[in-house]
């Protein structure tokens, strides 16, 4: 749900599918260890698909993303992969004090002088904080989530789940632990799904529909397909090839230069042309702008 290729050693082939080249990256490394791979455009259906549908349930990125041009915040802006249970904020995994060895001091045990914020410490309160919540919006990350799936959790919505922690299991599954809230009672329960793949528990749970984030088709639909996998398919199941074109588009074929050619009819042309979002960053931070220099404080004042 990443929008990376990924390998395993129990892969069958499922069908042939043709699908645009438009770059490449040397340095890009993915989850799976992979560095260096092919950055590939297509028209699937980012999230979850309709209950009716295949079960597919896929992400993508920006160009600018796989060539490493943006941020991570400044990605999820576009392309939030909001369904992407990895993407989901996680809440409440830690305790309040934490018990350590001193080194040197053989079986003494002392605490660590840690001061928490409620917000950071154990169980489901941490969840609820408002200070989370604007955590999860600053990283536009979902943090309520529903159940989907009667078989596994409970449908209702008077039941809010929360990401605890995830754990990496077996060939590219995950076990994820939640609380279960209960909004009448306000009681929470601990709840461990069984191990499966996050394409599996995009189906299981969803975030609520306030905080879901679609990615946006103007930049989002990229791909990256490792050098690394491309060897392991080609080897089990052949079948890889590229054809390239070379394409000259003449001024005359742009909606922008029509007046310049007052003879040829575009009205064809206009229908067919879009306007495509652009997205503008001026730093690496949330909410960062550019502060003029009539703005910026005396030395006296710093």
């Amino acid at each position: 749900m990443n929008g990376e290729f990924i390998t395993s050693h129990v892969m069958t082939p499922e069908g042939g599918h043709a699908m645009t080249l438009v770059g490449y990256n040397d340095l890009f490394r993915t989850k799976q260890g992979h560095t260096g791979g092919f950055i590939l455009k297509n028209s699937w259906f980012d999230g979850i698909h309709p209950a009716l549908g295949p079960m597919h349930a896929r992400g993508s990125h920006s160009l600018k993303y796989w060539l490493q041009e943006i941020t991570d915040w400044e990605e999820a802006s576009m392309c939030p992969n909001s369904y992407d249970p990895e993407n989901w904020y996680q809440c409440g995994n830690t305790a309040e004090v934490i018990d350590a060895r001193r080194h040197g001091d053989a079986g003494m045990n002392i605490p660590l002088p840690i001061k928490r914020s409620s917000t950071i410490g154990g169980g489901v309160e941490s969840c609820l904080s408002e200070e989370t919540q604007l955590y999860a919006r600053v990283n536009l990350q979902p943090l309520h989530l529903r159940c989907t799936d009667p078989s596994l959790c409970i449908v209702s919505d008077d039941y809010t789940y929360f990401v605890r922690n995830t754990t990496q299991w077996g060939d590219r599954m995950l076990r994820m632990c939640l609380f279960e809230y209960d909004n009448t009672t306000h009681d929470s329960t601990e709840l461990c799904l069984p191990p499966m793949l996050a394409q599996k528990i995009a189906y299981v749970l969803s975030p609520v529909p306030e905080e879901v984030r679609e990615n946006d088709p103007n930049v989002c639909g990229f791909y990256f397909y490792p050098y690394e996998a491309q060897q392991r398919y080609k080897t089990q199941f052949g079948n890889f090839y590229v054809n390239d074109f070379e394409l000259e588009w003449h001024a005359q074929s742009y909606a922008a230069n029509k007046a310049l050619y007052p003879g040829l009819d575009y009205s064809d042309v206009d229908k067919s042309t879009r306007k495509q979002n652009q997205y503008e960053f001026v730093g690496p931070f949330p909410f960062a702008r550019i502060v003029d220099k009539k703005d910026l404080p005396t030395v006296n004042e710093v």
